[in-house]
Order: structure tokens, then C-alpha cells, then sequence
């Protein structure tokens, strides 16, 4: 049902519920008017016939006990001239009527003859519904006066009188009928009204905190409640509009991983071999080495839009946050102009923390680079970069609802045009971009929050338009924790003259590799499948010390073939090699215990992981 459908069937119930109200109750009235009236016509003709009786039973005591009949008569023949009174007898004491008079020059409304008795006249009386018999015993004397009595005249003589009372009292029922109209209206249908006018989503929140300041208490506390539980609903769909968003990145980014990351894998092999081949034309190896650290930056940007659909999980180890800022600030400085002031300040204390490297390094990237487009247009470009301990106080830690007191803080600092206050709160949200088309797409902070978040960290910012931003990063120290030092890459660790089992189904990756194998003094047999990769294998078993297998290939995956490659020998040794996470390919079992190197890979390191294999014992 609608907001308005809503309000319309509340307004009308209510309307319908204080007609139906106000006519029970003027009805209940005028029932009770009547009622109270005709009890009050009756209290009055008791009352009228008590007087008349006290009086003629003395004045009838009196002439019975003088003899004298005729006053009696003369007086009786007065008496019914009143329009009161339409009767009065006389019984003797054997209940039986001796003298009758009646109102004259109309017909007699009963039929009353001597020798009736009392039980006789009573019947005949009940036939009018207007006339009430009294009787009473003549002090004094066996016999009894019976008085009839006509209800109509009194009845009218209340009516005359009571008639403007009557009115009055209508008028007054009317009234108040009104005044409830008009009292509910303002106590129930209006804020009926208001709180209709309070559900229109297209209202700011200052004026429906205005609205609500006028409502009654019981109806505000029902407006507060309806927003309260409004804004969970619109929480509720951002979230689940969020999780869509994420859903769709993650479908997007891992269905196109895994070529992306074979094709840079044989860039980087590539890169190698030619920075082999220059080795006398420095300049020249300088930009391939720039070439080379975009491309494996280009894979971690891969890596961490999956991390940040959820589609892979973590490798935190503890990381000596002094080493790795100054070398990731080197390889970042090939990415930003050098008419950029670039700084950094890193505090002399050991600074370790529990974090995935990739990620860190990538939140750092995305600052920077935030940072800078940040800075376009400024007559001078200024971005420093420090790292500190900062020890949190007790507001920090009510704010953030954190236990750990001890955190690394890395601060990213520019003096570009700085964020305005209404933007401010929305820069996290995935595909939120203040720049033009083409020159963001909204996930770089967004990123850089999910990447923050899943380390158990906290990101701030600090800004105000024509001031720059600040970005603080507060991650938790790990105590007596020995982190991992950054000092650059190392030279590629050469072979023996071993001999190398390599299986890829990407050809130019597959020629590339084993060229760059054989350049580090291997022997290699390629194959582009994991059958004739397993084929290779048991035709050369006594001459090949260590088997490298994409995991996804075509007729025979790398899983599989590992397994039939330890079956001919159980003692073989394998490394695999792989585009996608462990998460996008399961059922190896046992196999996935092998070593795990992902593409695209620096040369030295997959070099340092041959090595280490061949020289297990």
C-alpha cells in the first residue's frame, strides 16, 4: 500500500470512527433525555396526586364525620374542573363505589359505575394510557377516596416549561459534538497529515526534525520510530545495491584475470630477456626496469579489485613498515611527474605491522595518485608521505571501537583543491568519482577502505575546500614481531644446468619462459598441455628435477597432471604456476600443497622459488 493510499484509508477510518462516536453519544442522550423525562412525569403526578389526596382525605374526613354529603359532592364537582384531574370516587368499605364525579362536557374516558370495585375501576383506568389511579383510606372512617388522575396536561405543563431547557440542552449537545469534531481533527487527523507530509522522501532532514517538533508526543515518538525504521530500509538497499556492485566487479575482474595476467607475465619474461640483451645501453635498461615495475603494479591492481570483491582472501605477514614505505615510495615515483614534490618522513622507530604487502602497497599507489590529480593545476605540486606511532586516546578509541592502543599511522598529505564537506562522506563508496569521464572510475578509495578494513585497520581524511587533504591510515603494531625488510629487487639466482619440465598453454608466455630459463643455465622441455607435459615426464623421468604446470590448461589441467606425474614418481617435485587465486579452482586435494607462484611474477622471485625446490633434499 502507498504512502498516500495509507493516509487516505487513516484519514477516513478516523473520520468514520468520530461520526459513528458522535452519533452513538447524541443518541445515548436523547435516549436518556427521554428516559429522565418520563420518570420525571410520573415523580410529578405521584407528587400532585399526594398533595391532593393529604388534602381531601382531611376535608373528607371532616364532612363524613359531620354528615354533610353535599359539601362533599360540591366539592368533588370543583375538583374535577382542574384538566389534572379527571376523577374523584368515593368507595364504601366493602371496596365497592357509592359516589362518582366526573369532569364534565366531555365524554367520560371510563366507564365508572356505582357498586364497581376497586379491582374493577383499576382495569377499566389501564386501558388510558395517560390516567393513574391513586386510592387511600378516609381517616377516620371505613371508606376510601380514589383519585384519577390525566398525565397529559401535566405532561405539557413539563414540556412548556422545560421546553427551552430542552433546546438548550440539544443546542449544547451539538456544540460539543463540534468542539470534539474540530479536537480530534487537530489532535489526531492533523497530525495524521503531517505525518503523511513526513514520509515524502524529497523532505531534508532539518525540515523533518521541524515537522516532528510539532507533532503530539505519542504521534512524534510514531514519526521517529517510521524514520528510524526507514533509514535501516535505505541502509539495507545501499548495502544491498553495495554487494551487487561488488558481485559485478568481481565477476568482471575474475573472468578476465587470468588472461590479463598470462599476458603480463610474458611481458615481464620479455622485459628480462631484452634487459639481458642491453646490458652495455644503461639508459635503456632503466626504462625497461620502469616498464617492467608498471606491469607487476598493473597485476596488483588486478589482485586487488578481487580482494575487494571479496573474490580472494589475504597473505599477511608481519611488515617492517619503515622499509617498505621508502621502497614503495621509489617504485612509485616513476608513476608520478617529476614536477611533483614528492616527500616522506619515516619515524626511526621499529615500526611492524601484520598486513598484506600487495595491498599496502597498493593503498599507498592510490593515495599518491589521488594525491596528485589532486594537485593538478596548483603552481607547485607538494605530497609528503610519513610514518609515525601514534598511541591512541580514550576518544580514539570510543570513536572507533577498537582494542589495540598501539598503531602504525601512515599520513598522506597534498595542497590541492581539498574536498568539499558534502563530498567528503561519499568518497569511499565504490564508483563515487568528483572527476571527469575518463579520468576516474570511482574505485581507487573505495579500494583503498575495503583494503584498510579487511586489515583491521581505520582510514580518515581531513579536508576543507582550497586546503588540501589529509589521509590518515592507522594500522595495529604487532609487538617484539620481526617484520620483513624491503631493500629492492635481487639478482635473478642462477641454475646448475638442472633440467625444467614447463607446461603452459600460452604460447608466447611458454617460449618466453623458457627462454628465460635456459638464460639462467636450465635445461628446459616445453609442453602446451598437462597431457604432453605428463608424456615428457615419463619419456625423461631420470633427466628432469623439477616440474613448473599452469593449473588451468586445455585436455589436461595442471592438478591433474601433477597427480599422474606422482604416480609415475611419487618423489617428483612440482611448482605451480597460475593466473587465477587458489580460491578460483579447487579439488586438487593433496597437489595444492605444492609451491604456488602467481603470474605475472618477477623473474628473481621465481628464479629464488627454483632454487629452493631443486636444492630440498
Amino acid at each position: 500500500m502507498g504512502q498516500s493510499q495509507f493516509h487516505h484509508t487513516l484519514r477516513t477510518d478516523l473520520i468514520k470512527d468520530i461520526l459513528i462516536w458522535s452519533g452513538s453519544f447524541f443518541l445515548a442522550l436523547v435516549v436518556a433525555f427521554v428516559l429522565t423525562l418520563d420518570g420525571l412525569v410520573n415523580y410529578m403526578v405521584a407528587e400532585m396526586a399526594g398533595h391532593r389526596m393529604h388534602y381531601q382525605l382531611a376535608e373528607f374526613s371532616k364532612h363524613l364525620s359531620q354528615g354533610d354529603t353535599t359539601s362533599i359532592t360540591e366539592e368533588s364537582e370543583a375538583l374535577v374542573q382542574d384538566e389534572s384531574i379527571s376523577g374523584i370516587l368515593l368507595v364504601d368499605a366493602s371496596g365497592l363505589l357509592v359516589q362518582v364525579s366526573l369532569k364534565d362536557g366531555e365524554p367520560p374516558r371510563v366507564s365508572l359505575t356505582r357498586n364497581m370495585s376497586v379491582e374493577e375501576m383499576r382495569s377499566e383506568v389501564a386501558l388510558e394510557d395517560d390516567l393513574v389511579l391513586f386510592e387511600e383510606r378516609i381517616p377516620g372512617h371505613t371508606g376510601s377516596l380514589v383519585l384519577i388522575l390525566d398525565k397529559g396536561p401535566i405532561l405539557k405543563a413539563i414540556y412548556t416549561s422545560t421546553g427551552w431547557t430542552a433546546a438548550l440542552l440539544i443546542f449544547f449537545i451539538i456544540l460539543s459534538i463540534v468542539v470534539l469534531h474540530f479536537s480530534l481533527r487537530r489532535h489526531l487527523i492533523k497530525p495524521v497529515d503531517e505525518v503523511r507530509h513526513l514520509m515524502d522522501d524529497d523532505l531534508k532532514r532539518e525540515e523533518k526534525e521541524e515537522l516532528i517538533s510539532h507533532l503530539p508526543d505519542e504521534v512524534a515518538a510514531l514519526a521517529i520510530s517510521y524514520e528510524a525504521s526507514n533509514e535501516a530500509h535505505l541502509l539495507m538497499e545501499r548495502q544491498f545495491n553495495q554487494a551487487q556492485k561488488m558481485e559485478a566487479i568481481g565477476t568482471l575482474v575474475g573472468g578476465i584475470a587470468h588472461d590479463f595476467n598470462n599476458t603480463l607475465a610474458g611481458i615481464v619474461g620479455n622485459l628480462y630477456l631484452a634487459k639481458q640483451g642491453a646490458t652495455t645501453l644503461p639508459d635503456v635498461v632503466e626504462k625497461l626496469d620502469r616498464i617492467e615495475v608498471l606491469s607487476l603494479r598493473s597485476s596488483e591492481t588486478v589482485k586487488n579489485l578481487l580482494a575487494f570483491a571479496h573474490k580472494t582472501h589475504l597473505e599477511t605477514a608481519p611488515v617492517a613498515l619503515g622499509s617498505f614505505i621508502k621502497e614503495a615510495i621509489k617504485l612509485n615515483r616513476v608513476s608520478v611527474p617529476e614536477s611533483v614534490n614528492l616527500t616522506y618522513h619515516v619515524s626511526d622507530e621499529d615500526l611492524t605491522v601484520n598486513g598484506d604487502v600487495t595491498q599496502l602497497h597498493q593503498v599507498l599507489l592510490n593515495l599518491i595518485n589521488n594525491a596528485f590529480h589532486a594537485t593538478e593545476g596548483m603552481a607547485e605540486q607538494n605530497i609528503s608521505v610519513s610514518v609515525e606511532r601514534f598511541n591512541a586516546d580514550e576518544q580514539f578509541l570510543q570513536k572507533h571501537a577498537v582494542t589495540s592502543e598501539h598503531f602504525a599511522r601512515i599520513t598522506v598529505s597534498d595542497n590541492g583543491r581539498g574536498i568539499a564537506a558534502d563530498v567528503i562522506e561519499h568518497i569511499f563508496e565504490p564508483f563515487f568519482t568528483t572527476k571527469e569521464v575518463g579520468k576516474g572510475t570511482g574505485l581507487g578509495l573505495a579500494m583503498v577502505y575495503g583494503s584498510i578494513k579487511s586489515q583491521h585497520g581505520i582510514i580518515e581524511v581531513e579536508s576543507e575546500p582550497g586546503c588540501g587533504a589529509t589521509f590518515k591510515v592507522f594500522l595495529p603494531l604487532i609487538e617484539n614481531e620481526e617484520g620483513v625488510e624491503f631493500t629492492g629487487s635481487d639478482e635473478a639466482v642462477q641454475g646448475q644446468g638442472e633440467s625444467i619440465l614447463l607446461a603452459d598453454d600460452e604460447e608466447g608466455l611458454l617460449v618466453a619462459t623458457c627462454e628465460v630459463l635456459e638464460s639462467l643455465g636450465y635445461r628446459v622441455f616445453g609442453a602446451a598441455d598437462g597431457q604432453q607435459a605428463v608424456s615428457l615426464y615419463r619419456e625423461k623421468r631420470e633427466e628432469i628435477d623439477l616440474v613448473i604446470l599452469d593449473v588451468v590448461m586445455p585436455r589436461l589441467g595442471g592438478i591433474m597432471a601433477a597427480q599422474q606425474i606422482r604416480e609415475i614418481d611419487p618423489a617428483a617435485r612440482v611448482v605451480f604456476v597460475t593466473g587465477y587465486d587458489e580460491k578460483s579452482f579447487s579439488g586438487g586435494g593433496e597437489e595444492l600443497h605444492h609451491p604456488v607462484i602467481h603470474k605475472p611474477y618477477a623473474i628473481e622471485e621465481l628464479s629464488l622459488l627454483i632454487r629452493q625446490q631443486l636444492d630440498q633434499a
